[in-house]
């Protein structure tokens, strides 16, 4: 294969990849996990028949519309914004009135802060591949 006599293909076929994933991450935003963003992961086990909706709804009554809900089993691990003690408490009030077989697994948070230093760790250490894998291009072509 003739690379070098075709490298404007390959320049445009790289800018066909690279140009839509720049405007996608402009336009839509990385979607950070709690690690990065902040807040609580509450772990929970119910009756196997409540589904993932089901728990949902139970949480959007209590103002927590943007939880995320993940059911592995009989357990669920509930993503929402920073909890206090009062706050946990009152979901778990709530899933007991609504399911009664509630069972509190454990209850942790990440602050803004941890959030904030993991993300200027991981731009860092993105930085320092770039640059690596740049000089390595350059001094071995």
């Amino acid at each position: 294969m003739q690379v070098i006599k075709r490298r404007k293909w390959f320049y445009i076929l790289s800018l066909i990849v690279i140009i839509p994933g720049i405007i996608s991450l402009m336009l839509q935003g990385l979607n950070l996990g709690i690690d990065f963003t902040g807040g609580s992961i509450t772990h929970v086990k119910m009756p196997s028949k409540v589904t993932s909706a089901d728990m949902r709804a139970t949480i959007s009554e209590l103002g927590l519309e943007k939880a995320e809900v993940q059911k592995s089993g009989d357990e669920f691990y509930l993503r929402t914004s920073q909890l206090t003690q009062e706050q946990t408490d009152e979901l778990m009030q709530a899933l007991r009135n609504e399911y009664q077989e509630v069972e509190f697994m454990s209850a942790e948070s990440v602050g803004a802060t941890i959030g904030g230093e993991l993300t200027r760790n991981a731009l860092l250490a993105l930085g320092i591949a770039l640059v690596l894998m740049l000089l390595y291009i350059t001094f071995r072509f």
